[in-house]
């Protein structure tokens, strides 16, 4: 594991301004281990104090902190009369020497979603200190929380523009153990504390770094705060900027840049409809404009004098189009992976590997999680790192000191194809998930964006329209004006245009057809009745088997009847039919399904 800086000398000095991680093997047969050795400053260190643990035994008795007030916590931030100290920290150079940690990961969960997620089930513990464990889990994901919501902020935000002040205020202040409690003198209760701040006060940057791609001009290297005042502690979190971030004015142009570039990249995968299509497309992308930056690796001082740009997201998208960005790093290209992916909903997050100084991205599809390496494919000329099981492979060990042990990464799959249902409101026990199968299969209908079917989504009577139209084949339709509310260009004006030609749909009295209401059950019935031409079936007594008939209008009778006795629409559990409601879009997928 990488050895922890302590209170103790950092109170002393800001010594441990450590070069940055190079995390950039491009294979296996080319890995590096960039940077100066800082193994003498590590010998100067008091011996570790305490450690994050993600359990505890059931009959251990548990010190729960109490988390201040966000007011309170504000007041205690700005406080000049408590004793308070500062330290920075990267990514550490130091190797795991062996491969232990990545047994502890080999198998994942399928519930994976963030790392930022899993800090509330930690625990910390004093190793030097007879005292039960620490529930610091709230406090962590409390303090994840705050950062993360102003990293949404972007450019307005408090670590975008680096304001101290207001960083301060999204840290978080909880009571800890007291040095009596403890048994500690006053230095060494010092030693204790601060080492108790930096583990999770690290442990929520590295989550933070690790689930937000947009913070790309901080990638691995944070100042982290600490003060204690009687038995309350206030933590806060610095993010810093290396070379190439180091002005608010690079950042914005930088920021300016990299959002008309994700733009451009976003808008030209616009064209794939499914989530693996998008992901193929970004990986490509990524691995044509762009060249492996040898020279980043090896240069121990690169990021601090030349440039921190390979590490991040920005040099991945903006390399091939400016040419004052020299190409990334796996970092960089691993981070504008993961980017891309969130500008179109997709969840993914990155991994690093100690031993294979590498960093990789693990993606959800769907139900699933699968593995993308587009730095391997890109030096490679390859797409085997695609969409498989990359974790635990060669120069991918799971044993990133900061997180094996008590972060859980995801399960991997192989997803071969698009084929593979991408919808993340989709589960493998949904009651409708083989028909949203069958209409995904057959592209009848596709998702309200490419991980989300919409499965409570109410359908529109254009939708529906769109549905049938696309089982048709998407005929040419000539534009005529005949529905007020139907525009010529809109996507769904051929459709609905279509089916009115072919007598499958009829708009409303005043001209309009009511593109964006919600289509009652009824009419459903009647369109797919229409739409296969009327066909006949034998008489059913709706009266008698639902308790709502009498609700069903004199023009859709014929129809209902016909979708009941087919077994196209049934009713619910109450012996109700309910034919002026609504549908979802997972019951139209039934509908169609059912029908076609």
């Amino acid at each position: 594991m990488k050895k922890r800086l302590t209170a103790y000398l950092l109170a002393m000095a800001l010594v441990c301004t450590l070069i940055p991680t190079a995390f950039a093997s491009q294979n296996a047969d080319n890995a590096s281990t960039a940077g100066t050795d800082i193994s003498s400053l590590y010998e100067q260190l008091p011996q570790e104090e305490g450690s994050l643990t993600k359990s505890v035994a059931t009959e251990d008795v548990v010190f729960e902190p109490e988390i201040l007030s966000q007011d309170m916590h504000e007041r205690l931030a700005d406080s000049d009369d408590f004793e308070e100290f500062e330290y920075s920290r990267n990514y550490s150079n130091e190797a795991v020497e062996n491969k232990e940690n990545a047994s502890l990961n080999a198998n994942g969960t399928a519930s994976f979603s963030t790392y930022g997620e899993q800090l509330d089930g930690l625990y910390y513990t004093f190793d030097s200190v007879s005292y039960a464990p620490v529930y610091v889990g709230p406090a962590m994901k409390q303090m994840y929380d705050n950062v993360k919501a102003d990293i949404s902020k972007g450019t307005s935000g408090a670590v975008f523009n680096g304001n101290t002040e207001e960083l301060k205020k999204l840290g978080v202040s909880l009571t800890i153990p007291s040095m009596q409690e403890l048994g500690l003198s006053l230095d060494d209760y010092k030693t204790v504390i601060g080492e108790m701040a930096l583990n999770l006060s690290w442990v929520v940057y590295r989550c933070l770094d690790s689930d937000c791609p947009e913070m790309f001009y901080s990638n691995g290297y944070c100042r982290m705060g600490y003060g204690v005042r009687g038995t309350t502690m206030t933590v806060y979190l610095l993010p810093q900027y290396r070379a190439g971030f180091t002005s608010l004015s690079q950042r914005q142009q930088l920021q300016a840049q990299l959002d008309a570039k994700v733009s451009e990249v976003v808008a030209n995968a616009a064209k794939y409809s499914t989530a693996y299509d998008k992901m193929k497309y970004f990986n490509d992308w990524l691995c044509e404009n762009n060249e492996y930056n040898d020279d980043a690796i090896s240069d121990s001082s690169y990021s601090e004098q030349v440039s921190g740009l390979p590490w991040s997201a920005a040099s991945g998208l903006l390399s091939s189009s400016d040419s004052s960005i020299k190409g990334p790093v796996c970092e960089g290209y691993a981070r504008a992976f993961q980017l891309l992916c969130k500008q179109v909903g997709i969840n993914a997050t990155v991994v690093v590997s100690d031993t294979g100084w590498h960093m990789w991205n693990n993606v959800r599809y769907g139900n699933q999680w699968t593995g993308v390496d587009v730095t391997w494919n890109d030096s490679m000329h390859t797409s085997q790192y695609f969409c498989s099981k990359v974790n635990n492979i060669s120069g991918h060990w799971l044993d990133d000191s900061d997180f094996a042990g008590w972060f859980q990464y995801p399960e991997l799959t192989e997803i071969a194809d698009s084929s593979v249902l991408p919808f993340y409101d989709v589960s493998d026990s949904f009651w409708g998930r083989s028909n949203i199968q069958y209409v995904y299969d057959h592209s009848y209908m596709v998702g309200t964006n490419c991980v989300t079917f919409g499965t409570k989504s109410q359908i529109t009577r254009a939708e529906f329209a769109q549905i049938l139209y696309s089982i048709a084949g998407s005929p040419e339709v000539a534009y005529t004006g005949r529905f007020q509310d139907v525009a010529q260009g809109k996507w769904y004006t051929n459709a609905v245009l279509w089916a009115a030609e072919k007598g499958i749909v009829s708009g409303y009295p005043d001209g309009r057809y009511g593109v964006h209401d919600p289509i009652k059950r009824e009419d459903i019935a009647v369109i797919l009745y229409q739409y296969l031409g009327s066909p006949a079936a034998e008489a059913v007594d709706l009266g008698a088997k639902f308790t709502d008939a009498d609700r069903i209008h004199g023009y859709a009778q014929p129809a209902v009847n016909w979708a009941v006795a087919k077994g196209v629409m049934s009713g619910n559990g109450n012996g109700t039919l309910n034919p002026r409601g609504t549908a979802t879009r997972a019951e139209s997928a039934v509908l169609i399904s059912k029908t076609i």
